[in-house]
């Protein structure tokens, strides 16, 4: 039965392979020409992140450009139509005691007389019947 453990045990135990010194320097070599060249591909990434960062920030640029001069066009427009706004409301004043006729827009003066503007731009007041 002792001999039976002793043969059991010779199986069960763990066998290390050893490695020559010259094994174990080309292992390390090859380990560090792992690292530099995943440190290579980690930098050649960074720089690739770095230029889609870059080219992102380039169209931001531009869509901003844009959006600056779609705002100043806007802005532009906005005050055109509140200059015609103006103009109309100015317009409306004048011809608030006015109504057309078939001779033209017959207005009201200050003190009832009814009159037309003439294209010379005179007034020609109505005659009273």
């Amino acid at each position: 039965m002792l001999l039976a453990l002793v043969a059991l045990s010779g199986c069960v135990a763990p066998q290390y392979q050893t490695y020559t010194p010259d094994q174990t320097a080309t292992y390390q070599r090859s380990v560090e020409g792992v690292n530099v060249a995943s440190s290579k591909v980690e930098g050649v990434k960074r720089k690739q992140r770095e230029a889609a960062l870059k080219r992102d920030l380039a169209k931001t640029q531009e869509e901003l450009e844009a959006a600056k001069k779609e705002i100043e066009e806007l802005t532009e427009e906005l005050r055109k139509a509140e200059e015609e706004l103006k103009a109309a409301e100015d317009k409306k004043d004048i011809n608030k005691n006015s109504y057309s006729s078939g001779a033209g827009v017959v207005h009201t003066g200050p003190r009832g007389g009814q009159y037309t503007i003439s294209p010379s731009g005179k007034k020609v007041y109505k005659k009273r019947r």
